[in-house]
C-alpha cells in the first residue's frame, strides 16, 4: 500500500487568533508600563512581587545571540502573558486599570478563556471552533477602556489659571522663574495657557517650539498630579530635529521618561514624564531635553535613518506606532479583521 504524505498549512483560525493574541498582549504590556511608571517611583516593585525570576532568564539567554538581537531591552517584554495579567488583577494594583477593563470579577472569569485560546495557539493545538469570536468579543469589550487609555496618555486635561490668578501648578513655576538662563531660544506654550517667550536676542525668530500638557487619569482633576503624566512636545521651527543626536544627547535621562516618540507626523518629538519625580525634577528635566532638541537640529535632515529605530529600547516609539499619530488620526485600538 501507498502512503503519501499530505502537507497540512496553519488552520484559519490559528492565524487569525494569533493575531488578535499578539495585539491584545502588546497593548497589555504597553499598560501596564505606563501605569505603573506613572504611579510611583519604586514602579517594579508590583512586578517582583509575581516574578520570582526577575528580571527574568530569558532576556539575558535572548541577549546573548547578539547577532539577531531585537530592540526588545527591557524586563517587562520578557514576562508571561500569566504574569502579566497577575501584575493587573493584584487587589493593590487593580486601581490603576480599573478604569480600562471590566469590572474584575468579569475580566478576572474571562481571562481564563483567553489563558486557555492564547495558550492553544502558542503550543500549536487546534483552536475550538467558536475561539475567533469569543477573543474578538474579550477584545471588542475591551475597545472603550483602552481609547479612554489612549486619551489619557494624549491628552491636556489641566485646568487653565483664571485671570489674575498665579500659576496652579509648581512645575511650570519653576520653569518661569529659570527660563531666562535655562532655556535660550526656545518658545514655550504650557497647559495652552502660559507662555514662556524666547529670550533676547531669540524673541522675535525662537530657534525652537515647546509646549507642556499634564495628563491625568480619567477619574482625576487639575487638583491631583497622583499618577499624572507631563507630556512634552518639542518642534522645530527652521531646521529639521536629527533624532539620532538627540537620543544619544539626552540619554543620561531615558530611565527617568516613560516614553520618547519620533514622529515625522508630529514635527518633532514627544517625552513623557512621571510626575512623581516631584516638581523639581521634573523641571530640571524639561529643561534638559529642551536643550537636548534645540542642540540637535540639523538641516536637510528629513527623515529618521533606517536602522536607527533598531538600536535603541522600546521606550522609544516610532513612525508607525499608534501613539506617534495624532490623536484625531489614530486608528482603531485593536484592528480586529484579518488581513
Amino acid at each position: 500500500m501507498n502512503y503519501e504524505w499530505s502537507y497540512e498549512p496553519v488552520p484559519e483560525d490559528s492565524s487569525q487568533l494569533f493575531r488578535l493574541c499578539w495585539q491584545m498582549e502588546s497593548w497589555l504590556r504597553f499598560v501596564v508600563y505606563v501605569e505603573l511608571r506613572a504611579a510611583r517611583p519604586d514602579w517594579q516593585e508590583p512586578i517582583r512581587k509575581h516574578v520570582n525570576d526577575w528580571p527574568p532568564r530569558s532576556l539575558a539567554n535572548d541577549k546573548k545571540l547578539h547577532h539577531m538581537a531585537t530592540a526588545h531591552q527591557a524586563a517587562l517584554s520578557y514576562l508571561t502573558f500569566g504574569q502579566l495579567w497577575l501584575i493587573i488583577e493584584d487587589v493593590e494594583n487593580w486601581p490603576l486599570f480599573e478604569p480600562y477593563f471590566p469590572p474584575r470579577q468579569i475580566s478576572v472569569a474571562r481571562i481564563l478563556e483567553v489563558k486557555a485560546i492564547r495558550n492553544r495557539v502558542a503550543h500549536f493545538r487546534e483552536p475550538n471552533p467558536r475561539d475567533v469570536q469569543r477573543l474578538r468579543l474579550f477584545l471588542e469589550d475591551l475597545e472603550p477602556g483602552f481609547r479612554r487609555f489612549s486619551d489619557r496618555y494624549s491628552q491636556n486635561r489641566f485646568r487653565p489659571r483664571e485671570k489674575g490668578q498665579s500659576s496652579c501648578n509648581p512645575v511650570f513655576d519653576l520653569l518661569r522663574r529659570d527660563w531666562g538662563f535655562m532655556a535660550d531660544g526656545i518658545e514655550f506654550l504650557a497647559f495652552e495657557s502660559e507662555w514662556l517667550y524666547a529670550p533676547e536676542p531669540h524673541k522675535q525668530r525662537p530657534q525652537m517650539n515647546a509646549r507642556l500638557s499634564l495628563l491625568l487619569r480619567p477619574e482625576q482633576d487639575s487638583g491631583t498630579e497622583n499618577g499624572a503624566i507631563y507630556m512634552l512636545h518639542v518642534s522645530q521651527v527652521i531646521e529639521q530635529i536629527d533624532a539620532g543626536y538627540f537620543l544619544e544627547a539626552s540619554r543620561s535621562v531615558h530611565e527617568e521618561l516613560i516614553h520618547i516618540v519620533v514622529s515625522n507626523s508630529l514635527d518633532g518629538l514627544l517625552l513623557t514624564i512621571p510626575a512623581v519625580h516631584g516638581p523639581e525634577r521634573v523641571a530640571e528635566l524639561v529643561f534638559s531635553l529642551l536643550n537636548s532638541a534645540r542642540d540637535s537640529q540639523l538641516e536637510n535632515t528629513k527623515v529618521v535613518p533606517r536602522g536607527l529605530r533598531f538600536e535603541w529600547p522600546e521606550y522609544v516609539l516610532w513612525l508607525n506606532h499608534f501613539f506617534a499619530f495624532p490623536p484625531e488620526d489614530r486608528p482603531e485600538v485593536f484592528q480586529l479583521d484579518s488581513q
